[in-house]
């Protein structure tokens, strides 16, 4: 007697076409643990699949970034127009923004259907994504994990070094454990192949610099003196609001003369606003614009 299996060629069954990103032990590799992850949110898998296009910023795949880790096209279709489950369930919001990002550790697998034939499944302009979560077993398994970037171990940026500032304090912590297993109550109850659990827990501390440019008042401006613009063109020419005389379906003004504000016209309230501004640290361009540079730390718990 000869017994003999083969893969068959053509899928008969369903005319639905995907792949499956999993956990489990295929051929000595477990996709979903081994890839590389920035941030460890795992549908970032999700453009490991064939026809997957990803469109959103390749920075911002974090855990909470709910935005660009869904922001991709499935087999030519809309961007954010597919249907992204969770065991099963509607896990979008109304914008095609991803609900929530399980630990990658909870996870057991990412199936992407490209084309999505099934009558079971809807709502989606392109693909669907369904992530499976972990269930317990009759063994007790777990995990524990951290992941640290510290500004001690990194460089300072290009545009901080170009305005000699030192490099922002940051922080990365992202740390969880997970476990599951039997049921198990001693000398009362024994769950094994009945009642099975599996938990788990991520949590993140950040701090993370915001660097970039901006306009504030120049030393002159802030004492109503606006003459350098006219340089650059009359439309930098201001007009005194106080003159306005209505000439048919038009009100015409009176210029500042050398487009400076007097004194008197300006109020000490906002005198003392102004006050608050940060003055320039940067030449800025001919009109003044970005002639600040900034940078903050962005703190997320």
């Amino acid at each position: 007697m000869t017994i003999s299996a083969e893969a068959p060629l053509v899928n008969s069954s369903t005319a639905s076409t995907g792949q499956v990103i999993n956990s489990r032990q295929v051929i000595n590799s477990r996709q979903v643990e081994d890839m590389p992850l920035m941030s460890r949110n795992p549908y970032a898998l999700v453009q490991l699949a064939y026809g997957v296009t990803p469109r959103g910023n390749n920075a911002l795949v974090r855990p909470f970034d709910n935005g660009a880790s869904a922001d991709f096209s499935i087999g030519g279709g809309a961007n954010r127009g597919n249907e992204l489950l969770l065991d099963g369930q509607p896990n979008i919001s109304e914008d095609g923004s991803m609900g929530w990002s399980p630990p990658v550790d909870a996870l057991q697998e990412v199936k992407v259907e490209t084309f999505q034939s099934d009558a079971s499944f809807g709502h989606t302009a392109g693909g669907t994504v369904n992530a499976a979560t972990k269930a317990g077993t009759n063994k007790f398994h777990g995990t524990l994990y951290e992941f640290n970037q510290v500004s001690a171990l990194q460089a300072a940026s290009f545009f901080n070094n170009r305005v000699g500032r030192k490099k922002p304090v940051t922080q990365w912590n992202q740390y969880g454990a997970t476990l599951g297993g039997p049921v198990l109550i001693p000398k009362l109850y024994n769950g094994k192949n009945k009642l099975l659990f599996f938990f788990a827990y991520e949590g993140i501390k950040t701090k993370t610099p915001e660097e970039g440019y901006t306009t504030v008042p120049t030393l002159e401006q802030l004492d109503g003196n606006f003459s350098k613009l006219l340089a650059l063109g009359s439309n930098y020419q201001l007009y005194d609001p106080a003159t306005g005389v209505v000439e048919g379906s038009r009100v015409r003004r009176q210029p500042f003369a050398g487009n400076i504000i007097p004194a008197s016209r300006i109020s000490p309230v906002g005198k003392k606003i102004l006050s608050f501004y940060d003055k320039p640290n940067q030449p800025g361009n001919a009109d003044g614009t970005n002639n600040y540079f900034y940078s903050r730390k962005a703190l997320r718990p």
